[in-house]
């Protein structure tokens, strides 16, 4: 008997997701024509359980740049949500670019925090830093 480590409503990590090489591959190729100009786009569906999550969390992994591929590096801004309930295309698009706002906010501190230690970093020595 062996272990299966596939499990409803969970998500398998990197290291334990495998079975996919056509649909990372399909993935990888639509990310690098989308990154060269040529959007892609990409439906996964299926039944539950069968991995759809965890292929999606994989993909978000390589198009962030976490996991490099042998076709390019990605550096692309990824943002998930939750359609459950959303009925139009109307809703969608609200919902998306609500989750979108809110990632280029965090973006946004996260950029401003960076410029303010780098503007310190060059008028200081980093042992006047620490208190």
């Amino acid at each position: 008997m062996r272990y299966n480590p596939f499990v409803p409503n969970g998500i398998a990590f990197p290291g334990m997701f495998t079975g996919r090489l056509d649909e990372i591959e399909t993935i990888e190729h639509s990310l690098f024509q989308t990154k060269n100009e040529n959007p892609q786009h990409v439906l996964i569906s299926g039944e539950r359980g069968i991995g759809k999550s965890s292929l999606l969390f994989y993909a978000d992994l390589i198009a962030r740049g976490d996991i490099e591929v042998e076709k390019a590096n990605f550096n692309f801004l990824s943002v998930s949500t939750d359609l459950a309930g959303v009925t139009s295309q109307g809703g969608i698009i609200e919902q998306i670019g609500r989750e979108l706002r809110s990632k280029l906010k965090s973006y946004d501190k996260l950029r401003a925090f960076a410029h303010r230690h780098e503007s310190i970093g060059d008028s200081h020595s980093a042992e006047g830093l620490i208190h």
